[in-house]
């Protein structure tokens, strides 16, 4: 069977199971819904029941409030407990929550009947009403202990056959009765942004949910009724959310239709008009206002299913399902639940309560507009074993909107883990999107996971990633049953050098590739890194710099070379017109103070580190060892050896690493004519504030690309390069996010690229921008200028806003003395020709 048969067949489970699994889950459901349902009928109950013992008999002055001084607020809940195939979980979501609508409408009919025990042996009914509805309670534990499977497989009523397809396929993930949650799990689930904004959206939901919960009661004896006649008048808005079956049929239609952000947008709405128009109604409009409480009613409740049928369809494992959940209780639940028994005050029963009905009616404009910005997509983990020592995962974002294109994105460093992530922000435009983990979990500076397995170590550099790319393409045509019409990737820094090799070897792989900062020949940085941490060593040493001066020589640098593009800004745009003269900082001038002097060692020094001021090789200086990124690569990408000592890196280390080359991982083939030739474009950038990445190794690259194609010093509309272009982002670090607050090729790279590709609109230039803080695009925009394509730069007027795009053109500089081959490289051209003239040639294949 091949690879695309396999995967149609796995996918077409997806959305019809054999007649034996469902039978399976009919049996699953008989076993496993009822005690579910009336484990949480009876929780509900209990917690309904604080609320109609608040105003039981209180006429009398026989109500828990009078008697105990107890507000509700002092009782808390929380457990929700369920195992479902997702493409049906908010339909049991909502058969189970309706046991919580029983509950209510229940809790108002049992309490109007207990209240007539009042007094009975002497005891209050509130008293009575906890006694006798407490004791099922109790008993429903033993229930759950003897009853209540962990995993279906380990239901009594399952044997046989039925073993072997105990969960529906597609739910077929790293959790069973004999797997648990992984680290990587929890991660993944941790730093997914999309849960974020459900724990958000559930918060709001809760503030309604637990105020109604509590204050039903309390609220119709504000319209009206009283003392048990209120306990009877909470009941219809109950019935009406069950009886006419709305959480159920809203349920079915999230599941059925996929879109479940959609159905709990559209019920937010109906609650928040029946909160509405109950907060503005005179308070004496009883009637209306009763039927406007269970409208808001029913839109609360119903919201719900959806929004946890979304939640756990959208987590990355089946295990992590469990940890979404408690952060979801926790964050969402909890918080939203403590802020809904404060909203229905007392004092202002008479007016209606005003405040609490405007408060929810606040809180489920929230949950409709942000339940309607959940992205409705499939997330899928798919493991691939490598070889007989290795595997990857990858996952893959499938959402309902599809735009019908594949989006591909990097890693960082040495890091494994899928990079969920950067994954966000394509699945939001449409993409079909995917990651690799590359073979592992690490943090990006940990590769003691290399050790001894060159297998791994060509998983991480480019196993993983082709593979990925080539059968999340046939899952992509599997699942929505046709290809992709353009296939994209982006990375950086790692994830550049992971693009960059594979449009270097399989050409056919994207249409478009936007690569940042590529550490496409990590083979010489990560030596490299090594090298220059030894200028600074070792730490006891005079010639020693202290990190505490790091901000010192970088202030320096800023001055010097600050206005040598124009503009003083804090920004140094021109590096390559910089010759910091470090001698501006010696401690034989009288006016530096001695904590922030360099003595002539340290100058000597520095001026061996830095050369040009190109790149702050931040974690390098100060350091008692060099970066991790250097030695440990010699120890466990090249060596095998964890005790390799740094202090004898040498000049036959490097060339052994160059001839290595472990895990095939240079992307240093720079005749990229096949790929040009099926009308593939790639956007080359890089930005100078980069302090891992020497910014100059791009231009290295740039100009390799320009020899080995037959035309020198082009610019991006000139052939070869008219199918690529290459950008200086002046204050742009090593990373790759998202552009918040803008969608349009203008300022975001990656709509950019899609027009070049789709539309032959080639990428003169895109507008960054920065925001007063961080990514947040509320706070304001703090600064925009244009990147412009290489050898243009940005150039200002001269009299316009320096911080905005507009006082900013393209233009190209008389730089050509900065730009002479001498000066390029990011170590200096005598290693760099000693090493391509004894090894580049044969190892770069």
């Amino acid at each position: 069977m091949s690879i695309k048969d396999d995967i149609e067949k796995r996918t077409s489970e997806i959305s019809s199971f054999s007649k034996a699994e469902r039978a399976l889950i009919w049996k699953q459901d008989l076993r496993i819904l009822p005690l579910s349902a009336s484990i949480y009928f009876l929780c509900f109950l209990d917690r309904a029941n604080i609320g109609n013992a608040k105003i039981l008999n209180y006429t009398s002055h026989n109500d828990m409030l009078t008697e105990v001084g107890m507000s509700s607020d002092q009782f808390v809940y929380t457990l929700l407990v369920f195992l479902v195939a997702h493409n049906e979980r908010s339909l049991r979501v909502a058969l189970i929550l309706a046991s919580a609508t029983l509950a209510g409408a229940f809790g108002g009919a049992i309490a109007y009947g207990i209240g007539h025990m009042n007094q009975a042996r002497g005891m209050s009914a509130w008293r009575w009403l906890f006694i006798l509805e407490g004791i099922p309670s109790v008993v429903s534990a033993l229930l759950v202990l003897l009853f209540l499977p962990d995993f279906p497989e380990r239901a009594l009523a399952v044997a046989g056959r039925e073993g072997s397809c105990h969960r529906p396929p597609r739910d077929r993930g790293s959790s069973s009765a004999d797997k648990s949650m992984t680290w990587a799990d929890a991660k993944a689930t941790l730093t997914d942004w999309r849960l974020y904004g459900h724990y958000a959206v559930y918060f709001a939901v809760s503030i309604p949910f637990a105020s109604m919960s509590y204050f039903t009661p309390s609220i119709t004896t504000g319209l009206g009724y009283v003392d048990l006649q209120a306990q009877l008048m909470t009941v219809p808005p109950w019935v009406v959310g069950y009886e006419l079956v709305v959480q159920i049929l809203v349920a079915w239609s999230a599941d059925h239709f996929n879109a479940r952000g959609m159905h709990a947008a559209a019920l937010g709405l109906v609650g928040a008009i029946g909160y509405i128009v109950s907060a503005v109604l005179p308070p004496d409009a009883y009637l209306s206002r009763y039927g406007c409480l269970i409208l808001a009613l029913t839109g609360a409740f119903s919201t719900i299913p959806p929004l946890l049928g979304w939640l756990t369809s959208n987590v990355v494992s089946t295990a992590s399902v469990g940890l979404a959940i408690a952060i979801n209780v926790s964050l969402g639940a909890g918080f939203g639940q403590i802020g809904g028994i404060w909203i229905y005050k007392d004092s202002e029963k008479l007016k209606g309560y005003p405040s609490g009905h405007w408060t929810n009616a606040a809180m489920m404009l929230v949950v409709a507009i942000g339940a309607a910005g959940l992205p409705e997509l499939c997330a899928v983990t798919v493991r691939v074993i490598s070889s007989p020592k290795s595997a990857y995962r990858f996952g893959i974002f499938l959402p309902t909107e599809w735009n019908s294109r594949f989006l591909t994105v990097g890693n960082g460093g040495f890091a494994g883990g899928i990079n969920w992530l950067d994954m966000g922000p394509g699945s939001n435009y449409g993409f079909a999107t995917i990651s690799t983990d590359t073979g592992h979990n690490s943090n990006s500076s940990d590769l003691a996971w290399a050790l001894g397995n060159e297998q791994m170590r060509i998983d991480w550099g480019w196993r993983a990633i082709h593979g990925s790319v080539t059968l999340g393409k046939e899952f992509v045509r599997a699942y929505y049953g046709e290809g992709s019409s353009y296939s994209y990737y982006s990375g950086c820094s790692t994830g550049g050098r992971q693009g960059l090799r594979e449009i270097q070897e399989f050409p056919d792989s994207f249409d478009g590739a936007m690569i940042g900062a590529p550490a496409w020949d990590p083979t010489l940085m990560n030596s490299y890194v090594t090298q220059v941490g030894m200028y600074n060593l070792p730490a006891d040493d005079p010639k020693h710099i202290k990190k505490e001066m790091l901000e010192v020589i970088a202030a320096e640098a800023v001055k010097q070379c600050d206005p040598l593009d124009g503009v003083q800004d804090g920004i140094i745009s021109a590096p390559e017109l910089c010759d910091v003269d470090y001698t501006a900082l010696s401690c034989d001038r009288k006016d530096i103070a001695p904590d922030r002097c360099l003595t002539g060692h340290q100058i000597h020094t520095i001026n061996k580190m830095y050369g040009d001021f190109y790149s702050p090789w931040a974690t390098v200086i100060g350091a008692d060892k060099p970066s991790a990124f250097g030695y440990e690569f010699q120890r466990y990408f090249v060596y095998d050896d964890p005790d390799w000592p740094w202090e004898g890196f040498n000049f036959s280390v490097l060339e052994e690493t160059v001839r290595r080359n472990p895990g095939q991982a240079r992307a240093a083939r720079y005749d990229l004519s096949d790929f040009k030739a099926r009308g593939g474009k790639v956007a080359l950038y890089h930005g100078m504030a980069d302090g891992l990445i020497p910014t100059r190794s791009s231009k290295l690259y740039y100009d390799r690309v320009s020899e080995a194609m037959g035309h020198c010093w082009t610019t991006v509309v000139d052939a070869p390069w008219h199918f690529a272009g290459a950008f200086q982002a002046g204050a742009v670090g090593n990373e790759t996010w998202s552009v918040p607050g803008f969608s349009d090729p203008q300022h975001d790279m990656l709509l950019a690229l899609m027009d070049w590709v789709e539309k032959d609109t080639p990428i003169d230039s895109v507008i960054a921008t920065t925001w007063e803080t961080a990514n947040d695009t509320s706070s304001g925009v703090l600064r925009q200028r244009p990147i412009c394509a290489f050898p243009e730069k940005a150039v200002h007027d001269g009299k316009g806003n320096i911080n905005d795009a507009s006082s900013w053109r393209c233009g190209e500089e008389d730089d050509s003395a900065a730009l002479d081959e001498t000066t390029v490289g990011f170590f200096g051209t005598a290693v760099l020709d000693k090493i391509r003239n004894r090894q580049m040639e044969t190892v770069s294949t």
